[in-house]
């Protein structure tokens, strides 16, 4: 199976029902792409489209931002804790950043695939506003390295084998975090970012994950020409 959403892997990893529906609608009726022709690692198609802005989560609270402080390029990922792809993507995406000293990734929680998911994006956020991004990166990779289902009480095994402590005082944080993990969420909605994984780069959004092989590229590409590949 390829690394991007092809729609068999699609059907196992969102299950039938109205998601299902949903996701297939949008699909039908994607506009057209804003870089013809990108393809992933394996090469299948890549479906993207362009965004109104090249700061589409300029405005957005509780953003975790990771690797270069001056970056030239920044990838924004909109993911799920419980989205096989995202956990596929994170060891190669994490390779990725270590390798480029002039590249950041931004966090976006999209907690779409279940309550569940939706608990557990808190908490991680609730460390974050806690303990600070360092202490929150390391709860994030390790969610993302777990097997299986996670839901809050298995996120907060998670938390307290890296001495994390989220059953603490009540601080305002948790409070805190519901409004960013909400507004995050909804302009993840607004930009048409359904389905997780999903990347911005600039202004252009693209979905699933394409591989390191051709991130590289197109960060390489967005450094040269503006785009996510230059013709």
């Amino acid at each position: 199976m390829g690394t991007t959403f092809h729609r068999r892997a699609l059907i196992a990893h969102l299950g039938a029902g109205g998601l299902l529906a949903a996701t297939a609608r949008a699909f039908a009726a994607a506009p057209p792409p804003a870089v013809p022709g990108l393809a992933a690692s394996d090469g299948s198609p890549i479906r993207n489209f362009a965004l109104p802005s090249r700061a589409p989560f300029a405005d957005v609270p509780g953003l975790q931002r990771f690797g270069a402080a001056e970056a030239d390029v920044v990838v924004h990922e909109i993911f799920d804790y419980n989205c096989a792809f995202c956990r596929t993507a994170a060891p190669a995406l994490d390779e990725v950043l270590a390798s480029d000293d002039r590249l950041a990734l931004v966090l976006v929680h999209d907690p779409i695939l279940s309550p569940a998911s939706a608990a557990v994006a808190q908490l991680q956020q609730t460390a974050f506003r806690r303990f600070g991004a360092d202490a929150a990166h390391g709860f994030h990779r390790a969610l993302l390295g777990s097997r299986g289902f996670v839901d809050a009480p298995r996120a907060k095994q998670v938390a307290a084998a890296l001495g994390l402590d989220l059953d603490g005082p009540d601080d305002g944080h948790p409070a805190r975090a519901e409004t960013d993990l909400a507004a995050q969420r909804r302009r993840a909605a607004d930009l048409g970012l359904k389905i997780t994984p999903s990347f911005v780069v600039g202004d252009t959004a693209f979905i699933g994950w394409p591989g390191p092989v051709t991130l590289r590229a197109m960060v390489a590409a967005e450094r040269s020409c503006g785009r996510l590949r230059c013709d």
